[in-house]
């Protein structure tokens, strides 16, 4: 019986060892199934700021996007706006030198007529004083063959 009871504290004993080991065991496990579950906390957590970490750098992106397109749409607006003030410009500028010129064709027109009464009044009296010039070296010459002749 000292065996058995021997053989029974020993038992005890191994049952006491093992009991305390599987509590042992789940603690570990216990504080290892914590740790993991902290650790996929963190994971979540880390992805859930890296998302809105992109969302923020996306909205960021989206805004810059508007801002540069609103900016550009206002460039050709600004740049359609010159090229139709310089068309506008260039018309006026284009009509008034077409009015220029027809004033100065005008003027030349009647600057020529004037050169050209002018010409053909001199023309006139000097086939005039030319006429009239023959006329009188005709006498002079007739008078001078009846002074010779005589």
């Amino acid at each position: 019986m000292a065996v058995r009871a021997e053989g029974g504290d020993s038992l005890k004993t191994a049952l006491h060892e093992a009991e305390m080991e599987v509590r042992h065991l789940r603690g570990a496990a216990g504080a290892l199934r914590q740790e993991l579950e902290q650790q996929r906390a963190d994971r979540e957590q880390a992805v859930q700021q890296a998302a809105a970490g992109a969302q923020g750098e996306i909205r960021q992106l989206h805004d810059t996007v508007r801002a540069l397109r609103d900016e550009l749409e206002g460039l050709q607006a600004s740049k359609h706006e010159a090229v139709q003030k310089a068309i506008a410009d260039s018309t006026v500028e284009i009509a008034d030198l077409r009015r220029t010129a027809a004033v100065l064709r005008d003027q030349m027109e009647a600057l020529k007529r004037d050169c050209d009464d002018r010409v053909g009044a001199i023309e006139r009296s000097a086939r005039g004083e030319i006429k009239e010039l023959q006329d009188t070296a005709s006498t002079l010459r007739a008078e001078l063959e009846s002074a010779h002749g005589r």
